[in-house]
């Protein structure tokens, strides 16, 4: 006869999305939003969680599956997926959460690639960090006006240092109104207990970009209070590029000057 938490977590299991919402859940064992290893997806939006959380755990491969912490706190590690495998395309999002653990890209025995932790606004902590390849930072008008960390790691051991040795950082700001507003400032991306490893390579002049690509803004990324903050400085908004038919408006008036005072 199986107990109730068990239960429970089997009736989890089968479900594609699991979505949680300002209650405590307490399983006997781990939280996985689904019963197939691929495409699958949880959602935390509140409450508190006691338990590991995962977007999937495959025998020979865990690929993009999503696992989304907007709120609440988790007491536990939360992976993207997981696999003795491969893991590929996972990703975990994170939003005013608190992770009492670790939060994981994705952990796999053989090939794990394009895993990525989305980071959204400020409040976020977690215990420590890694196994990502890529690790985006969505910032909003909230960002820059509080100067609060937009993540806050609280681990104090040497193993969860942030390491970005071979991630690729991306800087998002489709969610700030006009970024000129805040020429000269600076932000904290991460604040850490332990100094950032390996970050050399991420460092210098950066581009804050759209989801489509566009440009929106420079700045100078840095660490910063001995290499246990990532920090955003000189910020610059960009100027805007003109429309084309704008620009070819111009030039043709531009010739039509030209004429009229060659006649002249």
């Amino acid at each position: 006869v199986r107990n109730k938490a068990t239960s429970r977590e089997a009736s989890i299991k089968a479900l594609g999305t699991v979505d949680i919402k300002a209650r405590v859940v307490d399983i006997n064992g781990k939280i996985y939003s689904g019963a197939w290893s691929n495409g699958n997806t949880i959602t935390i939006t509140g409450g508190q969680v006691n338990n590991q959380v995962y977007g999937a755990w495959g025998a020979v491969e865990a690929n993009g599956n999503t696992v989304s912490i907007l709120g609440g706190q988790v007491n536990g590690n939360v992976f993207g997926a997981s696999s003795n495998g491969t893991a590929n395309d996972n990703t975990v999002v994170l939003s005013s959460c608190v992770v009492v653990g670790c939060v994981v890209g994705a952990d796999a025995s053989g090939t794990s690639t394009n895993n990525a932790i989305e980071l959204y606004g400020t409040g976020i902590s977690s215990w420590n960090m890694g196994y990502m390849q890529l690790l985006n930072f969505h910032i909003a008008d909230g960002v820059l006006l509080s100067q609060e960390a937009m993540l806050s790691l609280t681990g104090t051991t040497s193993y969860d240092a942030l390491n970005l040795n071979g991630v690729e950082l991306g800087l998002y700001g489709d969610d700030v109104k006009d970024w000129s507003a805040f020429d000269g400032k600076s932000i904290t991306l991460v604040s850490a207990k332990k100094a950032i490893q390996n970050a050399t390579g991420s460092l210098g002049d950066v581009e804050i970009k759209g989801k489509d690509g566009e440009l929106l803004a420079t700045a100078t990324l840095g660490l910063a209070n001995s290499s246990k903050s990532l920090v955003l400085s000189n910020i610059k908004g960009a100027t805007p590029v003109p429309e084309p038919t704008t620009g070819v408006l111009g030039l043709l008036a531009l010739g039509l000057l030209a004429g009229r005072r060659r006649k002249h």
